[in-house]
C-alpha cells in the first residue's frame, strides 16, 4: 500500500523541546531492531528497494519498500512473521515480484538498525498522523551512524494535512528536511564499510589517501539525475516530473550542507554542496521558464525567494573560484605579493539552508508538487484532446530560445558586459531545458548540439569568473597597488577568451539543429 511520510533531522539544540512537545499527548515507546537485506552487488538498492526484518517489541515484521508516485510516496508491504526468516513468496502479485524473481545473487544481511521510537498519534483536520521520534544508530560492520530524526506519516486522510502539520513542527523546532530514508543511509554506510574493510586487508599496498577518499565518498553531493518525459504526458505531468527531480537535488545537497550526518572526526569540504545546490536551483528556475504559460507554476513569492538564495550562495562560489583556481594561476604568472581578504555574506552557507525560511520553502514546493500530481490524477483523460502535444509545445519554445541565444551570440563582440552576462544565463537555461526534454528529441542530432552548447557554457562561465575576479582586484588595488598586476593579467585573458567564444558561436551556428 502507498506510504506518505516526511522525515526531518533533529539538530541537538532542538531535541529537548521537541520531545517535550511530543509528550504533551499520549505516546508509546518501542525498541526497534532491524536487519536489512540485499545482494552483494546491491540489486535491490540500485532500484531503490529496501527489504527488512524488524523486531518491534516482541513481534517480527517483514517489510518491503519501493518508490511510489512523487517525493512523498513509497509503496510499503508489511507482513507479520513468526521469526527472523525472510519469505519472498509474500510478494507474489506485487510490483516487487519481478525484481525479486530475477535476483542473480543470494540475499544477505547488509546492515542493521537499532532505534528507540517514541510514537504519538495526532488527529488534525482532515487526517490522522503518526509522529515518531527515532533515536539510535545504523550499523554496518564496525561503522555506526547516529539516527536522530522525526518522521511524520499519513495514516489516513489528505497529504495536504501531512504537509501542513510538518510545516508547523518544522517551524516550532528548527528541523532539517532529509529526503533520505534509513535504508538509503544504511546502504551508503555498508558500501563504505565494505570499502574500508577491503583497504584494511591490503594495508601494505594501499596508496596514501585512499581511506580518506572512501570516507569522503559517503558524503558525496547529489548530482542532477536524468529525466525521461513521455510524449503522452500533459504539460502539468512533465512539469511535476522535472521539478520533482530539481527539488530533490536541492534538498539533498541542502541537508548535507546543513550538517546532517556530520561528524567531528571527518571535516567535509562543503563547496561542492553549494555548487550542486546552485545547479539544482538554476535547473528549477529553467523549468519554470520552460513550462510558463503551459500549466500552473509555483507562486512568484516562491520563485523570488529561491532566486535571492541563489545569489547569496553565489558569493561563496565566487570566493572558491578565486582562491582555488585563479589565484594559483596568477601566482604562476608572476603576481607580486598581495594580501587576499575574501569575506562575503555567504561565508556560512550552512546558515542559509538551516534557516526556517528555506526549510519552509522546501515544504511549500513539496505541497505544490503533491497538489500538481493529485490534480493530474483527477483530470479527465480526454481533457487535453485538442491541445498541442507536449513534444510540440517544448520544441517550439526551445527553437525560439535557440534563435534568441544564437542571434546575440553571433554579435558577441558588440555586447555590453551586462548583455554578455544575460546571454550566459539564457544559454545555460537552454541547455538545462534541452536536458529535460532530451527523451522527446532525436538522439542523433541532440547529442552533437548539446556538446557544442556545453562548450559555449564552459567558455562563458570562464568569462564570468574572470569578470568577477577583475572587479575584486580592482577594488583591492585601492589599498594594494600590486593588485593592478592581477587586473592586467585578467584583462589579457578576457581578450583571448573573447576570440574563443566568438569562434564557438560560429561553429554552433553550423551544427545540425535537432528540430530539422
Amino acid at each position: 500500500m502507498p506510504e506518505h511520510e516526511l522525515k526531518f533531522y533533529i539538530p541537538g539544540a532542538s531535541l529537548y523541546k521537541l520531545e517535550l512537545a511530543l509528550r504533551r499527548g499520549r505516546v508509546e515507546q518501542t525498541e526497534l531492531r532491524a536487519q536489512y537485506f540485499d545482494t552483494a552487488s546491491r540489486e535491490l538498492a540500485s532500484q531503490k528497494i529496501a527489504l527488512r526484518l524488524r523486531l518491534e517489541g516482541q513481534h517480527w515484521v517483514q517489510t518491503l519498500k519501493m518508490p511510489g508516485e512523487g517525493l512523498l510516496s513509497r509503496l510499503e508491504f508489511n507482513h507479520p512473521r513468526s521469526g527472523p526468516e525472510l519469505d519472498l513468496r509474500l510478494y507474489k502479485g506485487t510490483p516487487a515480484a519481478r525484481v525479486l524473481e530475477r535476483l542473480a545473487q543470494p540475499l544477505t544481511i547488509r546492515y542493521e538498525t537499532q532505534v528507540m521510537r517514541t510514537l504519538r498519534l495526532l488527529r488534525v483536520p482532515g487526517a490522522l498522523l503518526e509522529i515518531a521520534l527515532d533515536r539510535g544508530f545504523i550499523q554496518a560492520s564496525s561503522l555506526q551512524l547516529p539516527v536522530q530524526e522525526l518522521e511524520i506519516e499519513l495514516k489516513r486522510g489528505s497529504s495536504s494535512a501531512l504537509l501542513a502539520c510538518a510545516k508547523k513542527w518544522q517551524r516550532a523546532h528548527p528541523l532539517i528536511l532529509d529526503l533520505r530514508s534509513k535504508s538509503e543511509r544504511g546502504d551508503q554506510l555498508a558500501t563504505l564499510a565494505l570499502r574500508l574493510d577491503e583497504l584494511q586487508s591490503q594495508n601494505e599496498t594501499v596508496p596514501t589517501g585512499l581511506p580518506e577518499q572512501a570516507v569522503a565518498a559517503f558524503w558525496k553531493p547529489q548530482l542532477s539525475q536524468p529525466i525521461t518525459l513521455r510524449p503522452a504526458m500533459t504539460a502539468r505531468d512533465a512539469m511535476a516530473a522535472v521539478m520533482s527531480e530539481c527539488v530533490e537535488q536541492i534538498s539533498r545537497n541542502a541537508a548535507l550542507l546543513a550538517g546532517v550526518d556530520a561528524t567531528e572526526s571527518f571535516e567535509r569540504e562543503t563547496s561542492e554542496y553549494v555548487h550542486q545546490l546552485r545547479v539544482g536551483i538554476r535547473r528549477l528556475r529553467s523549468a519554470c521558464a520552460l513550462f510558463k504559460g503551459f500549466c500552473e507554476l509555483p507562486t512568484p513569492q516562491s520563485t523570488q525567494f529561491i532566486k535571492h538564495l541563489f545569489g547569496q550562495l553565489g558569493s561563496r562560489r565566487d570566493d572558491d573560484v578565486l582562491l582555488q583556481s585563479l589565484w594559483p594561476r596568477l601566482q604562476a604568472a608572476g603576481q607580486p605579493p598581495l594580501r587576499l581578504t575574501v569575506a562575503t555574506q555567504a561565508d556560512h552557507p550552512e546558515r542559509l539552508v538551516r534557516s526556517p525560511t528555506f526549510q519552509a520553502w522546501q515544504l511549500d514546493m513539496l505541497a505544490f508538487l503533491d497538489q500538481a500530481g493529485r490534480t493530474s490524477a483527477l483530470a479527465p483523460p480526454l481533457s487535453d484532446l485538442h491541445a498541442p502535444s507536449l513534444k510540440k509545445l517544448l520544441r517550439l519554445r526551445l527553437q525560439r530560445w535557440h534563435r534568441q541565444v544564437l542571434s546575440q551570440g553571433l554579435h558577441f563582440e558588440t555586447l555590453s558586459m551586462e548583455d554578455r552576462h544575460a546571454l550566459r544565463k539564457r544559454l545555460k537555461r537552454l541547455r538545462y531545458a534541452l536536458q529535460f526534454a532530451n527523451a522527446l528529441l532525436p538522439r542523433g542530432k541532440i547529442k552533437p548540439y548539446l556538446k557544442q552548447l556545453a562548450c559555449l557554457q564552459d567558455l562563458l562561465g570562464q568569462m564570468n569568473d574572470l569578470v568577477v575576479a577583475h572587479q575584486f582586484f580592482e577594488t583591492l588595488s585601492q589599498s594594494q597597488p600590486s593588485a593592478w598586476f592581477a587586473c592586467g593579467w585578467i584583462k589579457s585573458e578576457l581578450g583571448y577568451l573573447d576570440a574563443k567564444i566568438i569562434a564557438a558561436f560560429k561553429r554552433w551556428a553550423k551544427t545540425d539543429q535537432y528540430w530539422q
